[in-house]
């Protein structure tokens, strides 16, 4: 049971900086290191999108060390988008 607390209290640190990756390069999968082990997210499915909220997932694997097994999850998550839709349009004119 520790070893699953620990697995999933490592998940929602990573989903903490999850903003943070995302704004990295577009490369995919994208590994975050964390106080123990890694974790690494792969690309995100975008499920929908109603109003300025977006739902998506992602599956997820943790590793304690670079050669341990790794823990796959799958998480679901929603988030407010800003979209400057000006910028948008004028970028599709051009």
């Amino acid at each position: 049971m520790n070893r699953l607390l620990t697995v999933v209290m490592s998940a929602f640190l990573a989903l903490v900086a999850l903003p943070e990756v995302l704004a990295q390069e577009d490369s995919w999968p994208r590994t975050l290191p964390m106080d123990q082990g890694t974790m690494t997210i792969y690309p995100l499915q975008v499920d929908s999108k109603s109003g300025d909220t977006i739902h998506f997932r992602a599956a997820l694997a943790y590793r304690e060390s670079p050669d341990a097994e790794p823990v796959f999850g799958a998480g679901w998550f929603e988030s407010r988008v800003d979209i400057d839709t000006a910028a948008t349009q004028k970028a599709a004119a051009d």
